[in-house]
This record gives structure tokens, sequence and C-alpha cells, in this order.
């Protein structure tokens, strides 16, 4: 959707716009490689908090930043983001899991597939009654709670 977005919101050429996926995928790296660099025994929750609201931030600024350069920025900052979450979060609930790491670590896949099917197919279906910009804000919502939720978790 985000490529889709930046062609039809932003009128970036769909060459352009397709860059959207390897530049988020180039933030999820380098924030992968960040979070193993800063994670320590302790500090999980307030660095998957920290992104969480960072990611937030970025998908609202991919949203409502004019132009092209912006968003694009954006979309890199918010891979950034995202890269040290689902780790993070996947060797949290393992390590504190009562019984079964395997159940534990099954069960947030499932979530995590969940999310991948479900969000979306929702933003494909809002976009046709509010837009695009309006229904990719739900990609910032389902980040924010997926913070939130770690944090009270």
């Amino acid at each position: 959707w985000a490529a889709r977005f930046l062609a039809a919101e932003r009128g970036a050429p769909i060459a352009l716009s397709a860059t959207v996926v390897s530049a988020f995928w180039a933030g999820m790296i380098v924030g992968r490689y960040g979070f193993s660099r800063l994670l320590r025994p302790g500090n999980e929750k307030r660095l998957v908090g920290i992104a969480g609201a960072t990611g937030t931030g970025a998908v609202l600024g991919f949203i409502w930043i004019p132009g092209i350069p912006g968003p694009l920025l954006a979309v890199i900052i918010g891979g950034l983001a995202f890269g040290g979450m689902w780790p993070t979060i996947m060797s949290y609930a393992a390590a504190r899991a009562e019984g079964s790491t395997g159940a534990a670590s099954g069960l947030l896949i499932a979530l995590g597939f969940l999310g991948a099917l479900t969000v979306p197919a929702l933003v494909g279906v809002l976009s046709m009654w509010t837009g695009l910009g309006v229904a990719l804000g739900l990609v910032a919502v389902s980040m924010a709670l997926s913070a939130v939720l770690f944090y009270l978790a």
C-alpha cells in the first residue's frame, strides 16, 4: 500500500514509489542490528516502547508529509523502528514463558501472521471508503497497540 500511496497521492513515478519497499527493508536490517547492540536485560520494554512510538510517528509522517523525499525518509525510519521490535518481543516472551517456550513463540508467530493477514486487507477495504491516506492510519494504530500491549505484558 505504501508504493500505491506514493504513486497515487504524491504523484511519484511507479519505479520510484516501488523503492519504498526496499527502503523499508533496508531500515529493518539496520534496525535489527541496532537493537542487538542496544538490547540489555531489563530494557526490552523501554526499547520496544521507543520503537513503537517512533514507528507510529514514522507511519503518520509517511501519510502526512507532503512530497516524496519526506515520506521515503519516514519509511526508512519506520523500518528502523519495526526492525528490532519483533525479535525483542519474541526473545522476551520465550525467556519468560512458563512451561513451553515453543508454545509462547508459536502463539506470537500466529498473532503476527494474523496481523499480516488482516491489516493489509483492512487497509484496502477502508481505503475504498476513507481514501488510502486515512486507511494507512490503521498501520499506525497497529504499531502503537503492539508497543502498548507489550509494555503491559
